[in-house]
């Protein structure tokens, strides 16, 4: 498995957060109506709301963060590099090189691993609400075109003198649409409550990196005063 940094314990950041003030506000617990309703009075304007709502959570959810992508490019590299120089320490006296880690504090190389892996699912998990985001961007923004049509098309019957006002709205209502509808809508207020779950994955994979430096720097100092 390749580690993002030769250095023994990468960076103290960690993977990047999603920003939780993309879900701090209401506009995702508008009913469908109001939301239609707003389409409606600017046709050909995108719906505000579920753009605004799902826009940012992909762009956010989709950066790479520069401890796991930035140096993905060199992860190779680096770990050829370590291996072909298992004995070399790196030039800083409070640092230790991955090969020479692994060699002599295979507890620490341990813990290291495990918090790459810990990094790689961080990364899967924000890739699919990611997905997630981008999908239901594209469901909710057809099933206003959907409605605005209906709406656009009763308006024509009811003009024509053929229908009553009641019969246009009986026209215009379909419980199927309202389904997926609300399906997409609870979908997105799901995703409010897992983006901060990650956000809290996110702080600890900070603070544990920080634990497993610390680590290292005790036990790079222990070696040189025992010189």
């Amino acid at each position: 498995m390749s580690m993002s940094n030769q250095r023994a314990g990468g960076s103290d950041e960690g993977p990047e957060a999603p920003d939780m003030s993309l879900y701090e506000d209401e506009t995702s617990n508008a009913t469908g109506d109001e939301m239609v309703e707003a389409e409606l009075a600017a046709p050909d304007a995108e719906p505000a709301t579920p753009d605004a709502e799902l826009a940012t959570p992909d762009a956010e959810l989709a950066s790479p963060d520069a401890e796991t992508s930035d140096s993905a490019d060199t992860d190779d590299a680096d770990m050829g590099d370590a291996a072909s120089a298992p004995e070399a320490e790196a030039s800083d006296d409070t640092e230790f090189s991955l090969s020479t880690i692994e060699l002599k504090y295979p507890e620490i190389y341990a813990e290291m691993m495990a918090l790459q892996d810990a990094r790689n699912e961080f990364d899967i998990v924000r890739q699919d609400l990611s997905d997630r985001a981008a999908r239901n961007r594209e469901d909710l923004l057809n099933l206003l075109r959907i409605r605005r049509l209906n709406a656009h098309f009763a308006d024509i019957l009811g003009g024509g003198g053929v229908y009553n006002d009641q019969e246009i709205v009986n026209l215009t209502e379909d419980p199927l649409l309202d389904a997926e509808f609300e399906r997409v809508m609870q979908d997105i207020r799901d995703m409010r409550r897992d983006v901060a779950v990650l956000a809290v994955r996110h702080a600890t994979l900070a603070e544990w990196a920080k634990e497993i430096r610390e680590k290292q720097k005790d036990a790079r100092s222990q070696e040189l005063a025992n010189r």
